[in-house]
């Protein structure tokens, strides 16, 4: 028997607006850049040092249009979902792997925002959820 759990949180800050596009099937699908930071002091040298990491987020359907509306350039946002892998080739030949974070829950948590805005929140039945994703999930 297989099991595992492939589940992700992060609250980190929008980069950008998140830009809301429909496929060819119809579906809505939203994309934004999430950035995390982690400070931390380095032991021997007591320096204090920072990293940032950008997460790539995509939101489909219902999600999408959720994200298009409320998730903002600026705007600290709780994102929930799982993670996928892709596998491509690029313009000169390589094959190339991205990973990226497919939402099934998005809110904005910046008091500026949420002042202004009392946004809905989606939280779908996971059982029944169809994201509309085709990537290499389940795949080796």
């Amino acid at each position: 028997m297989q099991v595992g759990v492939n589940k992700v949180i992060l609250i980190g800050r929008v980069n950008e607006d998140a830009i809301l596009t429909t496929t060819s099937e119809g579906k809505k699908v939203a994309s934004f850049i999430l950035a995390t930071a982690e400070k931390w002091e380095d032991p021997q040298t007591r320096e204090k040092k920072k990293r940032v990491v950008k997460h790539r987020v995509t939101c489909w359907n219902k999600v999408a249009e959720i994200a298009e509306q409320y998730i903002k350039g600026g705007t600290v946002a709780f994102v929930e979902g799982w993670l996928s892998y892709e596998r491509f080739t690029d313009t000169i030949g390589y094959t190339r792997h991205s990973a990226q974070l497919v939402a099934n829950y998005v809110q904005a948590l910046s008091q500026e925002l949420a002042e202004e805005k009392s946004g809905p929140t989606y939280y779908p039945n996971m059982n029944a959820i169809n994201t509309g994703w085709k990537g290499l999930v389940g795949q080796a």
